[in-house]
């Protein structure tokens, strides 16, 4: 009994064992499913797929080649060999007429970028205070005799004077670049803006109109000038009297054509504005009464079909209008104690800064912002030199211990001229340049895209480059 016993557990060891090889060999040839096995045999699928990738990538580069070579053998059955050869040849020429293109439409591209890059270094580096120029190698003399009829001006971004009935240009090197002798003994008004100049004789109501330095009208107004006013475009606007109206205006285009003409009532004018292409006026006019003096702004619409062709749109009451600066649809107004903003849509007025006459000492407007020298509150030695846009955000400020003389401002450049020096400062507050002067001049000339100043003494014009 105990035999038996003792055998059988041996047979259960035996089975046991045998299960656990069996085990074993499934493991070794079958594999584990162990978490371990699925990741081995998922890099095992995404190798076998990327090799699978490459090899199909290696077949379409090949079979593509295949059919090139199979279309070149084409092209050539039938062809001799020279023909072939000549082939082969033009394909060698044509790629590398192919490849010298490219290369020099790269060498072009760079040639292209220095220029921009040297042009801009010339032309608009001085405004930002660089320049290869030493601070008075630029600087230019013009010794003159100067008279009280003579008319200084700038024209065509150069330096225009008038004297003893001859115009004359200079450029920025004080060089004579272009002369004008009036036909006539007359003393003449001179009006300019951009390339286009007006020569008036008040007298017999003669307008000659100049483009770039060439007399393209001579225009017979049936009136006494008083004045002229121009834009841009050639346009311009001619106020005259006659002897049955005191006062008309006469807007004219660069050939002459009468666009259309406005009478009105004998108020002072103080500035007209050109816009719309001579369609229309802004025009500034004094009031005055035995109660109050004033000032107001019109719109003339020549195109209007309407008998009333003025329309007032704003006015101002105890001040006057001393500067007008368009700024897209508003018009910036300098007044005697504020600056303000017109919109020419609704009509509504928007106080941009105010001041007293004791404080501010000068304000100077331009297309989309202005400058101020005002006194300071705390200290009436120190001046506060500001430079703002129309919405009142300060874009520089300065102070300085002495007031300038003369503010002449143009684009993005101004020039403090002082009793013993000048300084120039962009409209960063930048300072540009700094040197003495020989004493105050009588008359100031900005030209040269503003980075030319001339300063006219009784004997010298001179002329300071940045």
């Amino acid at each position: 009994m105990k035999q038996m016993k003792k055998d059988k557990n041996i047979k259960v060891s035996i089975n046991n064992s045998k299960k656990r090889i069996r085990s074993a060999i499934n493991k070794e040839v079958i594999g584990d499913e162990s978490p371990k096995h699925d990741a081995i045999l998922k890099k095992t699928t995404r190798e076998d797929k990327k090799a699978q990738n490459s090899l199909t990538d290696g077949l379409y580069i090949v079979n593509k080649h295949n059919k090139k070579i199979e279309d070149i053998r084409e092209k050539r059955i039938g062809k001799t060999k020279l023909e072939v050869q000549q082939e082969i040849v033009e394909e060698q020429i044509e790629r590398r007429n192919k490849k010298m293109f490219f290369r020099r439409f790269i060498l072009f591209f760079v040639l292209l970028i220095i220029v921009i890059l040297v042009y801009l270094f010339f032309e608009y580096g001085p405004i930002f205070g660089i320049s290869m120029a030493s601070s008075n190698t630029n600087n230019k003399r013009i010794d003159i005799v100067s008279t009280d009829s003579d008319i200084y001006k700038m024209y065509n971004d150069e330096l225009l004077i008038y004297s003893n009935q001859q115009i004359v240009t200079y450029d920025k090197y004080g060089n004579n670049t272009w002369s004008y002798k009036l036909d006539q003994a007359f003393t003449p008004n001179i009006y300019s803006c951009g390339k286009y100049m007006i020569v008036s004789n008040n007298i017999n109501g003669t307008v000659y109109l100049f483009e770039e330095k060439k007399e393209i009208l001579n225009k017979k107004i049936e009136g006494t000038i008083q004045h002229v006013y121009m834009d841009e475009l050639g346009n311009f606007a001619v106020e005259y009297s006659t002897s049955i109206y005191k006062k008309v205006i006469g807007v004219y285009n660069k050939s002459g054509k009468n666009l259309f003409n406005t009478y009105l009532e004998n108020n002072a004018i103080i500035d007209i504005k050109i816009l719309e292409k001579g369609n229309k006026l802004l025009i500034a006019k004094a009031n005055s009464s035995s109660f109050k003096i004033g000032c107001s702004l019109s719109i003339i619409d020549g195109s209007s079909t309407a008998k009333e062709q003025e329309t007032q749109i704003s006015k101002f009451d105890n001040n006057l209008i001393y500067n007008l600066t368009i700024h897209g649809q508003d018009i910036i107004i300098l007044l005697d104690n504020k600056l303000v903003k017109l919109n020419l849509t609704t009509k509504e007025v928007t106080e941009i800064k105010s001041f007293t006459t004791a404080q501010l000492m000068y304000v100077s407007t331009y297309k989309d912002y202005y400058i101020s020298v005002d006194k300071k509150l705390d200290n009436e030695n120190i001046y506060s030199i500001t430079t703002s846009d129309y919405a009142n955000h300060i874009i520089s400020q300065i102070d300085e211990n002495e007031s300038p003389k003369i503010m002449m401002n143009s684009g993005l450049i101004t020039y403090f001229i002082y009793q013993n020096n000048i300084k120039v400062m962009n409209k960063w507050g930048i300072e540009i340049k700094n040197q003495p002067l020989d004493g105050t001049p009588k008359e100031v000339i900005v030209f040269n895209k503003e980075k030319s100043l001339a300063l006219v003494y009784t004997n010298k014009i001179y002329i300071m480059n940045i």
